[in-house]
């Protein structure tokens, strides 16, 4: 991964898109090893979604998918109580910049969250929502730990890149402007899947 040119151009031009992805990679693994569940770490589990996607929108992908099944085997208060505490924890943490300077949170052009979703157009969901349950329930049917967590990390590499090539190609068909090369499109995106494309590489050649 370090001798990635991706990886490099990323830490050259200082953003935090791999870093932060790899945050999130560090974790879903720690998670996957000690056999956290969520019905017996159910907070602790809501309080780190709700602190990644603090980070990032998308940051939240990769445990989400790890966890999509065990949520929907939780009884309905619980299912509905927990992306209440990740929205409530996510919000918690910009509580400090909204008492600082609410203007430049949310009314700013540039403002984080307009950067973040300004590509995403919501008719992308038709294909996103069933395209993540089909990959979220799909890696866990073997029987194999090894092939389980490939499929884990390859599943979710998939995810991230089609969520970013269906969002370019959708922007492409509404603006006209098919230069994947422009400025109008931030390919270092397709970085986000890089550390589990790796880590699903590296298992698979064990």
């Amino acid at each position: 991964l370090v001798i990635s040119p991706a990886f490099v151009y990323e830490i050259v031009v200082r953003s935090d898109l791999v870093t932060n992805f790899l945050l999130v990679a560090s974790i879903l693994i720690f998670f996957y090893i000690k056999k956290i569940r969520l019905s017996s770490h159910f907070w602790m589990i809501a309080a780190t979604s709700g602190l990644l996607l603090s980070t990032r929108f998308t940051a939240v992908i990769p445990l989400s998918m790890y966890y999509f099944y065990e949520w929907y085997k939780l009884p309905l208060m619980r299912k509905l109580l927990f992306p209440i505490v990740v929205i409530g924890i996510f919000l918690l943490t910009f509580l400090p910049f909204v008492l600082w300077d609410i203007d430049d949170l949310f009314f700013f052009k540039y403002n984080p969250f307009m950067l973040q979703s300004r590509q995403i157009q919501s008719a992308d969901f038709i294909l996103f929502i069933p395209l993540f349950i089909y990959l979220a329930y799909s890696w866990r049917h073997h029987e194999s730990i090894k092939i389980c967590y490939l499929k884990l990390m390859k599943n979710i590499s998939y995810f991230l890149i089609v969520l970013i090539m269906v969002t370019f190609m959708h922007n492409m068909v509404l603006s006209g402007n098919y230069l994947i090369f422009s400025s109008t499109y931030d390919i270092t995106y397709f970085n986000m899947a890089l550390p589990y494309l790796v880590m699903g590489i590296s298992i698979s050649s064990r």
